[in-house]
């Protein structure tokens, strides 16, 4: 693989990361908000739910961040 693709895999890689990482948190915000809000089945499940959901998202972020790690060494190394 080129240099120059190789950084514009790295670019996408990067902006994806972003929108993970916003998402992530704002998923957990309301998960959060949710759950320690007045107690509500439904609510409680939701929050629940999203909580689960947050932790699949840092599980994609990270799981990004360490190909990009992985695409800089070997960057490094060209």
């Amino acid at each position: 693989m080129n240099k120059t693709l190789k950084v514009e895999k790295l670019n996408s890689l990067r902006n994806e990361m972003t929108h993970i990482w916003g998402s992530a948190f704002i998923l957990g915000g309301g998960s959060m908000t949710l759950l320690f809000n007045e107690y509500n089945p439904v609510k409680y499940f939701f929050g629940m739910l999203g909580f689960i959901l947050t932790i699949i998202i840092f599980n994609a972020y990270f799981t990004r961040r360490s190909e990009m790690q992985k695409m800089l060494k070997d960057l490094e190394e060209e």
